[in-house]
C-alpha cells in the first residue's frame, strides 16, 4: 500500500516536470513562422488584387499603403501595450496614485482614438483608389473572409455575447 503511494507521487511529479521543462523552453515564434506568415499574408494580398481586377498603379498604390499603415499601426499597438502595463504595475502598486492612473487612462484612450482615426483614414484612402463596384466587392470578399472557419461565425475580441439573431433582438 505504502509502495503504491511512492510510485503514484514520483509519477506524479515526473509528469509535472516534464510539463513545467516543456513549458520553459517554449519559444516565441521562430524567423521561419514569421517569413511563412508574411509570405501567406503576400499570397492573400495578390489573391484579393486578382479577384478585384486592380491595375498595377491600384496595387502599388495599395502595397504603399498597407506598409505605411502597418507600421504605425505597430507603433501605436507598442505604445497601448505599454501603457496598459504601466497601468497594471500602477494599479498593483501598494500606494495608488489616481493622478498617474488618470494620465495613463487618458493616454491609452487617446492612443485608441488615433488608432481608430488611422483605421478610418486607411479606409477612405482605399475608398479613393478603387472604384466603387471594386470597393463593394473587396467589402463582400472581407465579409466572407471574416464569418470564420466552416461557416461558424466569426467573434470579435470583446464579444462575449455572439452574434446577435436579428429577428429576436430588442432594438
Amino acid at each position: 500500500m505504502n509502495m503504491k503511494l511512492v510510485k503514484t507521487a514520483l509519477l506524479s511529479g515526473v509528469v509535472s516536470l516534464l510539463f513545467i521543462c516543456g513549458v520553459s523552453y517554449a519559444q516565441p515564434l521562430n524567423e521561419d513562422i514569421q517569413e511563412k506568415t508574411n509570405v501567406n499574408k503576400e499570397a492573400k494580398m495578390n489573391k484579393t488584387f486578382k479577384e478585384l481586377g486592380l491595375t498595377p498603379d491600384q496595387q502599388k498604390q495599395i502595397k504603399e499603403q498597407f506598409d505605411v499603415n502597418n507600421a504605425k499601426a505597430k507603433e501605436i499597438r507598442e505604445q497601448i501595450r505599454t501603457k496598459r502595463e504601466k497601468l497594471k504595475q500602477e494599479m498593483e502598486s501598494d500606494t495608488v496614485d489616481r493622478n498617474k492612473i488618470n494620465k495613463l487612462v487618458t493616454e491609452v484612450g487617446d492612443l485608441n482614438s488615433t488608432q481608430l482615426r488611422q483605421r478610418v483614414e486607411s479606409i477612405l484612402l482605399m475608398k479613393q483608389v478603387l472604384t466603387p463596384d471594386q470597393y463593394k466587392r473587396l467589402e463582400s470578399i472581407h465579409d466572407a473572409r471574416t464569418k470564420g472557419i466552416r461557416g461558424r461565425p466569426h467573434f470579435k475580441r470583446g464579444d462575449s455575447h455572439g452574434p446577435v439573431d436579428e429577428k429576436s433582438a430588442d432594438y
